[in-house]
């Protein structure tokens, strides 16, 4: 089994879900991770092209590849499932074209202020019966659409301050979808977080993980947040996600767990670049990462 690398735009400090202005050209962000990389995650919607033909030209010329997308997305609002039933026509059909192998699905990060504030301290589930039965039904909705539109497996993402981020949730969450259309995407340093070693994680959800985010986490931070009873937001503020490396997550482990990650062709670095004052830092950290996943063999 092998397990390519990837890197995404986010370790550029170009999130997502932030529409502030990028530090970074597309041309140079590409570069970067081609000096090291062997695909990328697409990242927010609009930094690069969203032609196929366009970014299938830019990518082809730094022998890169996509390897998926991220959608967010309010499960509990039946109208926001259908306005990301229309963004998984287009995001979908750009990463079918180009060869890439999931969408990622995550709750909306941040949007419940009690999540928020219970950080990693909260345990067991946040929704009732009728949520979950409503929460699941969104997810299977996309997944559903995915599928038809594009051939794509979904892989749910369980991230901090949403509403499925304890292992509880997780189960919940798989229990409650079809495992043909819904598999896992796994950050490692959010599953650290939140909940324990993600190695765990990989031996009891391997059946279902498409994907792996490689994020580390500071446990000394960890523990402090906990102690301070900081929010997310603080402790993420705080440094809590760190360079892949340096925290507390156990590549090595996680990486060789051979049988729970047969369905993984790839795994995407999640880089601590956040607000970056030094422009020369992602990629500084990118290309200590990847030496890193090397002498552990990726």
């Amino acid at each position: 089994m092998t397990i390519r690398i990837a890197n995404t735009p986010e370790s550029w400090g170009i999130q997502e879900s932030d529409d502030s202005p990028p530090l970074f050209t597309p041309a140079q962000v590409l570069d970067q991770i081609a000096a090291g990389y062997d695909g990328l995650e697409l990242g927010r919607w609009g930094f690069l092209p969203t032609d196929p033909a366009a970014l299938g030209a830019e990518l082809d010329q730094r022998g890169l590849r996509l390897v998926a997308a991220g959608l967010i997305c309010d499960f509990l609002d039946s109208e926001a499932v259908e306005r990301a039933i229309d963004v998984v026509r287009r995001v979908g059909g750009l990463v079918t074209a180009l060869g890439g192998v999931c969408i990622v699905l995550t709750d909306m990060i941040g949007r419940t202020p009690e999540l928020v504030k219970q950080a990693e301290r909260r345990a067991g589930l946040s929704l009732n019966n009728e949520q979950w039965e409503r929460f699941a039904a969104g997810v299977t909705r996309v997944a559903e659409a995915l599928h038809t539109i594009s051939g794509l497996p979904a892989a749910f993402r369980p991230f901090s301050a949403t509403h499925v981020e304890t292992a509880d949730e997780i189960r919940r969450l798989l229990a409650w979808t079809d495992a043909e259309l819904v598999g896992l995407c796994l950050d490692t340093g959010h599953y650290y977080y939140r909940v324990g070693d993600p190695v765990e994680a990989v031996r009891e959800f391997g059946a279902r993980l498409r994907l792996l985010h490689l994020r580390d986490c500071d446990d000394g931070i960890r523990q402090i947040a906990h102690k301070e009873k900081m929010d997310f937001h603080a402790a993420a503020a705080a440094g809590v996600f760190c360079e892949v490396g340096t925290g507390a997550v156990d590549f090595g482990a996680l990486l060789n767990a051979a049988d729970p990650l047969a369905n993984i062709t790839w795994s995407v670095v999640k880089g601590s670049a956040g607000l970056i004052d030094d422009l020369e830092a992602p990629r500084a950290e990118a290309d200590r990462t990847r030496d890193y996943l090397r002498k552990l063999g990726y």
